[in-house]
């Protein structure tokens, strides 16, 4: 018998029994069949429901089902939504940590506050209209950056004279 290979994605990190059972209902909740197995239930349910006797202790039944359900699920969902943004923060900090042109204060934009978010997007925007007017494209030059430097320069300086 052969040994099994390692996933070469895999880090090597067992994943806690907490980890590997949210992934397994997670997994089991997105299946498009679980789906379709809920309208069938519900389908069943309102076209059989009124026939039961003790109508009014199935609906509340149901409804503490249902509600429990939900409130699992708000973590559940809350649990891989949160997994899945740093997931694409990592890649992208990578991404941004590899290239040398790319400025490295955005590495840790979700840490900072939001001014200082809007005080980036702007700057942002202003060095994009700058390599536009300068024909270069969007963002694809450094003399963008440099026109932009001294733009703020004069500006400092015009605001130091009297």
């Amino acid at each position: 018998m052969r040994a099994e290979e390692p996933d070469p994605s895999s880090s090597g990190v067992r994943a806690s029994w907490g980890e590997r059972a949210a992934q397994l209902a997670t997994r089991f909740v997105v299946n498009s069949r679980v789906h379709w197995l809920a309208v069938c239930v519900v389908v069943a349910w309102i076209s059989t429901g009124p026939q039961f006797a003790d109508w009014p202790v199935a609906f509340e039944l149901i409804e503490q089902v249902v509600a429990a359900l939900s409130f699992l699920m708000l973590f559940l969902l809350q649990r891989s939504q949160n997994k899945d943004t740093l997931a694409l923060q990592l890649k992208l900090d990578e991404l941004i940590a590899s290239d040398p042109r790319a400025s490295n204060r955005v590495l840790v934009a979700e840490d900072i506050t939001e001014e200082e978010l809007a005080r980036m997007r702007w700057h942002f925007r202003l060095l994009d209209r700058l390599a536009r007017e300068a024909g270069e494209g969007p963002l694809s030059e450094e003399n963008a950056l440099r026109r932009h430097e001294e733009e703020q320069r004069e500006l400092s300086n015009e605001r130091r004279e009297p």
